[in-house]
């Protein structure tokens, strides 16, 4: 079941400016998708596990602000959204600071259908700007917050 949810959620979202996996193909409950290297070769790195100088923070920072307003255009959010579901790959513009990737997202919630949509929203943004603030960014998530409740409506 989780399979095919992802599987919908990676389709649908191919065409937003959210960089997710490639979905390749689905078969029962077997998900084929993109890997998503760090340019080595090896498994592009978790959020979670990354330490960036300042500079490169407040790219990052950029990065996942322009995909929570980015998932809100589309009515979504991803229900569980955190550093550990964030990975950064090779910056596809040539980048030094990286891409933010997301991944994880069966789960996918639709925020006005939903009734808990508006909470789910908030703990995504929440959970991902307390790494950021712990690392010093300028993270102000209720301000990210009333941005994405802003592009719903």
């Amino acid at each position: 079941m989780w399979a095919r949810a992802e599987w919908g959620a990676l389709v649908q979202l191919q065409p937003s400016p959210v960089r997710v996996p490639f979905p390749v193909s689905f078969d029962s409950n077997e998900l084929l998708m993109e890997f998503i290297d760090d340019g080595e070769g090896n498994a592009a790195p978790r959020l979670a596990q990354v330490r960036p100088d300042p500079e490169a923070l407040d790219t990052l920072w950029r990065q996942f602000r322009e995909i929570v307003l980015a998932l809100a255009a589309t009515g979504h959010t991803h229900g569980d959204l955190s550093p550990y579901n964030l990975l950064v790959a090779p910056g596809v513009d040539g980048s030094p600071h990286g891409q933010l990737v997301v991944i994880d997202l069966p789960q996918l919630v639709d925020v006005v259908v939903n009734p808990d949509g508006f909470d789910y929203l908030r703990r995504d943004i929440v959970n991902v700007a307390t790494w950021f603030a712990a690392r010093r960014a300028q993270a102000d998530a209720e301000s990210l917050f009333a941005e994405a409740v802003a592009v719903l409506y």
